[in-house]
């Protein structure tokens, strides 16, 4: 058995779940304001978690590429 796989840190799963979060937050949002005129606070911060852990991810894979 391979000790050193480390399966919590997929490339697959670091991109594809904040662009989901995103959506699913700017579709919370639009509902909000169709129903009650309002954006919540819950879909904004779903916006805006997603789009800290995108930049975040980005930055890391960017910043590992140029080390190798």
């Amino acid at each position: 058995m391979n000790m050193e796989t480390d399966n919590t840190n997929k490339p697959g799963v670091n991109r594809k779940l904040p662009l989901i979060i995103i959506a699913v937050g700017v579709v919370l949002m639009i509902l909000m304001i169709i129903f009650e005129d309002e954006p919540g606070g819950i879909p904004v911060l779903l916006i805006v978690f997603g789009i800290g852990w995108h930049v975040t991810t980005w930055l890391r894979s960017k910043s590992q590429s140029n080390s190798e």
